[in-house]
């Protein structure tokens, strides 16, 4: 079987079979990544502007025709863009997995987004005309419509800052104070894998990014109470949006009866590296669909995974040489934003001596370790 991954976007993390010729649109970002090369039979070399150009023409006119298509763009702008190509590449016998252009449309605009939440009922936050905010109002969260990936929003909390943003594209919510949670969904026709939630730590009014939050899978925190009702509210959801490939959905928790949508991405999110059920990570879980197998059956068996922000002085060095280390994430050109590690373990005890081993190592803040003491808990992890 020849399959085209659309994007290198997490191509290090597939697992193919003998029988399989993997393609890949390679763009020069990923050209020296060896662990993403190494998984590619086939690239095909181009460049960011001309990918979606040249995958076409792949498709159209070459001997090089895949069986299968898998979508696997990072962004919402380009997996919108590849949504677009659903319908001709179809029309040349090629079967497409990943999102459809209707759940683009609806997740890539947050006006249309909350809209559709609403129109099933389920819970968002309070919405504000910006042109009728009042000082009681105050502090309001404006987001950009068209923004993704924790940029575009800001945290509004005088009618000064607010006259900056009348005339501009934005939404006005209600500031909630509460922990940040998403949940992935895998879809395959009328068929759901959900994962639990990711803990993404509390918001704060200083609007820290996203990614320089710690992360941990799956939800440590009123775990036996909160993960079951989110994983439900996601099901929902998906069903009424996701046909096949990955959906993600943020919430904001207050508490284990009180919590609300932030927003919905119909394509791989940041956490889709973190997720491991029953050995099997989210990338593979797209080629099982690719293959036209049946999802997998979970079995409550998970390992527990951290992504944990590192300061700009630890060096390449540094990260290297552990061996406590799963994954690192540095990249020179996100503002120092992508600069965290991954670190995995079976036991909250086992976690707990990776981080205290990385402190010594020069790697981690002991901060961050006493945040995870913290959260996992004596009685750990519910398997």
């Amino acid at each position: 079987m020849n399959i085209m991954f659309s994007h290198p976007y997490r191509l290090d993390m597939i697992t193919k079979q003998e029988n399989e010729v993997i393609m890949a649109m390679l763009t020069p970002d990923y050209i020296n990544d060896k662990k993403t090369s190494e998984k590619i039979d086939i690239p095909v070399f181009t460049t960011n502007e001309n990918r979606l150009r040249d995958m076409m023409y792949i498709i159209e006119n070459g001997s090089l025709k895949p069986d299968v298509l898998i979508f696997n763009a990072p962004t919402d702008e380009e997996s919108l863009s590849e949504a677009k190509l659903i319908e001709k590449i179809q029309s040349l016998g090629i079967i497409v997995v990943g999102q459809s252009l209707k759940s683009c449309q609806i997740c890539n605009n947050k006006e249309i987004t909350k809209k559709w939440l609403e129109s099933y009922g389920f819970p968002t936050a309070d919405s504000f005309d910006i042109k009728q905010v009042t000082e009681d109002d105050l502090p309001i969260v404006l987001k950009e419509v068209e923004n993704s990936s924790g940029h575009g929003i800001s945290l509004v909390s005088t009618i000064e800052e607010l006259n900056k943003f009348k005339g501009k594209n934005v939404i006005a919510e209600k500031y909630i104070e509460g922990i940040e949670m998403s949940v992935q969904v895998v879809c395959k026709s009328s068929k759901y894998l959900v994962s639990p939630p990711v803990y993404k730590e509390k918001t704060d009014i200083d609007m820290i990014h996203p990614l320089k939050k710690l992360r941990i899978f799956p939800n440590p925190w009123k775990q036996e109470l909160l993960n079951p009702q989110l994983k439900q509210v996601a099901l929902e959801i998906s069903q009424a949006l996701c046909e096949n490939g990955i959906i993600d959905i943020d919430f904001i928790v207050v508490n284990e009866n009180e919590f609300y949508i932030l927003e919905i991405n119909s394509r791989l999110s940041g956490v889709s590296r973190m997720i491991n059920i029953d050995g099997l990570n989210t990338m593979n879980l797209l080629l099982e669909i690719a293959r036209n197998k049946d999802l997998p059956s979970l079995h409550e068996k998970y390992k527990i995974t951290l992504e944990i922000p590192i300061q700009a002085q630890v060096t390449m060095e540094n990260l290297n040489s552990s061996s406590n280390i799963d994954y690192i994430y540095v990249r020179p050109d996100q503002n120092d934003l992508r600069r965290r590690i991954l670190i995995s373990g079976d036991t909250r005890e086992e976690i707990i001596q990776k981080g205290l081993e990385l402190i010594q190592e020069g790697v981690l803040n002991i901060k961050y370790v006493k945040k995870i003491q913290s959260l996992l808990g004596s009685g750990g992890f519910v398997y």
